[in-house]
C-alpha cells in the first residue's frame, strides 16, 4: 500500500497499537526474527528498486518519494539491505 510511502514512526505505531515501544519492538522481533525498522527498510528498498528500475525516477527522487531524511541516508539503507 501507499503506507511504504509515509515516514517511519515507531511512536506512532505503538500508540496505535496500544503497547508500549519497549513491548512492540521484543515482541516483533521474537516472533519475526528482525526488528521493526529493519523490516519497514526493506519494504522500503523494495519499493525503491521497483522505482529504479523502471527509470522514472531518478536517486534523489526515489529517497524523496520514500521519505528519507536525504539522499545520503538512503544511499547508506540501500547499500545494506542488499
Amino acid at each position: 500500500g501507499k503506507r511504504k510511502y509515509e515516514k517511519f514512526s515507531l511512536t506512532k505505531i505503538s500508540i496505535n497499537l496500544s503497547y508500549s515501544r519497549s513491548y512492540l519492538c521484543r515482541h516483533f522481533k521474537d516472533v519475526t526474527g528482525t526488528t521493526i525498522i529493519n523490516y519497514f527498510y526493506s519494504i522500503k528498498i523494495e519499493e525503491a528498486k521497483k522505482l529504479l528500475i523502471s527509470g522514472k525516477y531518478s536517486i534523489e527522487e526515489t529517497s524523496d518519494l520514500l521519505n528519507f531524511d536525504s539522499v545520503q541516508y538512503f544511499s547508506k539503507v540501500f547499500k545494506c539491505m542488499l
